[in-house]
């Protein structure tokens, strides 16, 4: 079962557009073949994690409630939540998949897969 809510739907739809850019780079054939699954995790990690970075940010952007705090007489601010998908806030998500796309970069490029 899939769960998701407000914007975290669009965690699944960056990982799509980003391993479509990787098999995008693929195709390149002037890439030397042992480069080629290392620059498609790259280019998975730029696309998927810089685009869910740029949405959560833009969807952060001027969110949240200030009240006062009636004790200190301070006001305070709450952030409203992007979302999360299959129970991860998409602050997260965006650090995740970038980490896994450069650790599958620097696997690939190690191993020689």
């Amino acid at each position: 079962m899939i769960v998701w809510s407000r914007w975290g739907l669009l965690v699944p739809g960056f990982i799509i557009l980003g391993v479509f850019a990787g098999f995008l780079v693929s195709q390149n054939l002037s890439i030397p073949l042992r480069l080629v699954s290392p620059l498609m995790c790259l280019a998975f990690a730029v696309v998927a994690g810089g685009g869910l970075f740029l949405a959560d940010h833009k969807i952060q952007e001027g969110s949240g409630h200030v009240f006062y705090d009636p004790g200190s007489d301070k006001p305070r601010v709450i952030e409203e939540s992007s979302g999360h998908f299959m129970f991860i806030p998409m602050k997260w998500a965006k650090f995740i998949v970038t980490a896994a796309g450069l650790s599958g970069a620097v696997w690939t490029l190690a191993t020689g897969v």
